[in-house]
């Protein structure tokens, strides 16, 4: 299964500057009027979909501001406590229902704005509810992900594997924790949600040190440090080996002693979700007739929680040059894995 990288800039050449934003959708850039105009036929149906989406949700806002009585203002930020309001669940659930239906809708548009366009309607709603009751905090990871947001992604996970959410599932009691620049490769028995994410990152994590390793150590002998240097950095997507000047620094041996723990750690999380669901690895590995709608309800360690999980990171996953080849080279070597493509869509376990 082949990766293919998340698109940007106009819809038509891809250029990165000086863009307009369809005004309907609000989620599509274009270099001008002319590309907007040759790209209208292929747009039209997603676009006409998002913008009824959105007006619903805007309409749903509205209410929820009187709810609010004070003009409701919500921040891309939930870790801010101003940013919580103690209100029950039904003031602000068609609020949510109408943003999901638009994020659903957004996702026909598959680009970096459209991406960063869910994810901040997702972080707006974990504002509304932090404890949330709709499960938003499984569809966050992944769209950081996909956008290179590594490091915001380590840091939401580390939060909600934290003792202080554990404390506080009911609500408002405690303030949300700014946990941000956690160690990403630090030992990962801390995790008890999240797995599959954290998997990915960490197999991310993998992939560009290995680049970088490479790229450093045969270049290191013929090229200025400066330049090596300078190479190194525009190497990897993920901004956490990309920033780390010890490994920009560090000797072949130590670059091998990271991938070596980060080797281990994905073997390690490779088990747990084993363990937890022995369905999924195959199922990211044959991913066909399971990613049209996810299921509505599941048990755990069922084939609809499997489906679920790969309906919300998929994408992630396939966002990440060569993190599906990686992984479904681990899975091959675990032949008690039940296979998917002996189950339909619709059955359970």
């Amino acid at each position: 299964m082949s990766s293919t990288v998340l698109p940007s800039g106009c819809g038509i050449c891809g250029k990165q500057k000086d863009l307009l934003r369809c005004e309907q959708c609000k989620v599509m850039p274009y270099c001008g009027p002319n590309h907007q105009s040759d790209h209208l036929q292929a747009h039209k149906s997603a676009c006409n979909d998002i913008k009824e989406c959105r007006e619903v949700m805007e309409a749903e806002e509205i209410v929820l501001n009187d709810h609010l009585n004070t003009g409701f203002v919500m921040t891309a930020y939930p870790f801010d406590n101003s940013n919580t309001h103690p209100l029950p669940l039904y003031s602000f659930y068609d609020y949510m229902s109408a943003c999901f239906t638009l994020i659903k809708a957004t996702k026909r548009v598959r680009n970096h704005e459209s991406t960063e366009a869910q994810l901040s309607y997702l972080m707006y709603m974990l504002g509304l509810c932090r404890s949330d009751v709709r499960g938003i905090r499984i569809l966050v990871p992944p769209l950081m992900l996909s956008l290179n947001k590594d490091q915001d992604c380590y840091d939401f996970i580390k939060w909600w594997n934290s003792d202080y959410y554990k404390q506080d599932q009911e609500g408002t009691i405690l303030p949300y924790v700014d946990i941000t620049g956690d160690d990403p490769f630090e030992p990962v028995d801390f995790l008890e949600q999240h797995a599959v994410c954290l998997t990915l990152l960490k197999v991310k994590m993998f992939l560009d040190l290995q680049c970088v390793e490479e790229s450093f150590f045969v270049l290191r002998p013929r090229l200025p440090r400066e330049i090596v240097d300078q190479i190194h950095r525009s190497v990897p997507q993920s901004l956490i080996i990309r920033e780390c000047r010890q490994i920009v620094r560090a000797d072949r041996e130590g670059c091998l002693e990271l991938l070596l723990k980060l080797e281990e750690q994905i073997q390690q999380m490779h088990r747990m979700v084993s363990k937890r669901n022995q369905w999924f690895w195959n199922m990211l590995a044959h991913p066909v007739n399971w990613l049209d709608e996810a299921p509505d309800e599941y048990a755990i360690g069922s084939v609809e929680e499997a489906a679920l999980t790969l309906c919300a990171s998929y994408d992630a996953w396939r966002d990440t040059p060569n993190a599906l080849d990686f992984i479904n080279a681990i899975t091959d070597t675990h032949p008690l894995l039940k296979d998917i493509r002996d189950v339909g869509p619709n059955s359970s376990t």
